[in-house]
């Protein structure tokens, strides 16, 4: 079961009263939404077949973040809204975040920086032609 199918259970009595438990279920949520919002400029990209390296940095002082899509900086406020976490995120849940995107990117290369105090994800080689080939109907 991959993280896009785990449902999130309601609280239970015993959950209502475990406030680390709780704590733990919004970082869950967040960390999917996060992954979520990683495929979006990947799901762009496939679209238009515009493979640019995809690069997303986040700053462990908040600053940021930078997304890059081949040399054009993208606007996103919905990456900013991950300013003061996102370093984090990836800090501790690259493993996690990179084999969820390998479910639905299965030729996706992704290069990992860690330099001090700044989080680098940058996307590589992720349309995969097959699929594309086979909806055109072009299996020959």
């Amino acid at each position: 079961m991959t993280i896009f199918e785990t449902r999130m259970e309601e609280p239970s009595e015993d959950t209502d009263s475990n406030p680390l438990e709780q704590s733990q279920r919004v970082a869950a949520r967040t960390l999917t939404e996060f992954i979520h919002l990683l495929q979006e400029p990947l799901i762009d990209s496939v679209k238009n077949i515009t493979e640019n390296n995809i690069s997303i940095t986040y700053f462990q002082n908040g600053d940021g973040p930078y997304v890059y899509n081949g040399q054009k900086n993208i606007t996103n406020t919905k990456f900013a809204h991950y300013r003061t976490n996102g370093y984090y995120i990836i800090q501790k849940f690259y493993t996690e975040i990179e084999k969820e995107l390998k479910l639905r990117f299965p030729t996706l290369l992704i290069n990992h920086t860690q330099e001090t105090n700044r989080e680098s994800l940058t996307f590589i080689n992720y349309i995969d032609p097959k699929p594309i080939v086979k909806f055109a109907g072009l299996n020959l």
